[in-house]
């Protein structure tokens, strides 16, 4: 890690560069933090599923009540609905009626609807809508990425569209490859 003063904040490695290069902004940072195909948090979510035996992809995740199969399914599912969503807020600057409580119920029909996903159907979803998904933020403007965008998943807080991009698409799998790793005893 690299610091300009010892009050600074730390930065990864790979958004500082030496001193003939200029830095990465921030916006090209959460550009590239999706990648070309939903990031590294949907590359690191297949790199540890893609190996699960049946039986550790039919685990229930006791944080979250779902199967690991139904998780990863569902990570793949959220991620159109993630880039209607950024789309929507970089355009328009917010989507009212956004709530946890519509999010939870459609998150919990799409569990319902999919209790015994295969593995290759889950993880091509992710693969195939984390690149759709990347694909919309990798084309959004600075502009829209600095847009104030309120929504009621986050109290109405005044934040930017690109508060939302980081804490969906590009968390989001890491959320639930932390749950499935704790279900596993971390063998994910």
């Amino acid at each position: 890690m690299s610091t300009t003063s010892s009050a600074s904040i730390a930065l990864p490695a790979e958004i500082t560069t030496d001193a003939s290069r200029r830095r990465e902004t921030r916006h090209e940072y959460t550009r590239r933090g999706v990648g070309p195909a939903g990031g590294a948090g949907a590359a690191e979510l297949i790199a540890a599923v893609e190996g699960l035996s049946e039986a550790e992809w039919t685990t229930i995740c006791p944080d979250e009540q779902r199967r690991v199969g139904v998780l990863v399914h569902h990570v793949g599912a959220a991620y159109p609905d993630e880039a209607d969503i950024i789309t929507a807020l970089a355009r328009e600057g917010e989507i009212p009626g956004l709530t946890w409580d519509v999010v939870n119920q459609g998150n919990q029909e799409e569990a319902s609807s999919h209790t015994e996903v295969d593995k290759a159907t889950a993880l091509a979803l992710v693969r195939e809508n984390g690149t759709t998904a990347a694909r919309v933020v990798r084309g959004l403007t600075d502009e829209q990425l600095d847009r104030v965008a309120p929504t009621d998943l986050h109290w109405g807080a005044p934040l930017t569209v690109q508060f939302f991009v980081e804490h969906h698409p590009i968390a989001h799998p890491y959320a639930h490859l932390e749950s499935i790793r704790s279900a596993l005893g971390s063998g994910a």
